[in-house]
């Protein structure tokens, strides 16, 4: 799953990825199966891994990516994807699945 991440306010730190907080996942994603995947990898400018972490500049786009695993290759469609980006979740709904 690959986005533009672009920070409208100030100058700040974002992680995403596996931050600890047993409360809360840190991304999921659903098929038009009903199946629900966990992230495997994190991209956030150039960093990756298990978390990755990004200085965002205010008004510069920066490219982030999640990768998932053993997708169904009968999906088309993401119904629901998730993920916490620092204090927020950011939601995606109804997107095409390209491979």
């Amino acid at each position: 799953m690959s986005m533009v991440v672009t920070n409208i306010g100030k100058e700040r730190e974002l992680t995403i990825g596996h931050v600890y907080d047993p409360w809360r996942p840190v991304a999921k994603m659903y098929d038009d199966s009903g199946n629900e995947y966990s992230p495997k990898v994190f991209r956030l400018a150039n960093h990756g891994g298990y978390t990755a972490s990004a200085f965002l500049l205010s008004g510069i786009p920066v490219k982030a990516s999640v990768r998932f695993e053993g997708v169904s290759p009968e999906s088309k469609m993401i119904p629901l994807f998730y993920l916490f980006a620092g204090d927020y979740r950011v939601e995606f709904r109804n997107l095409p699945l390209s491979r």
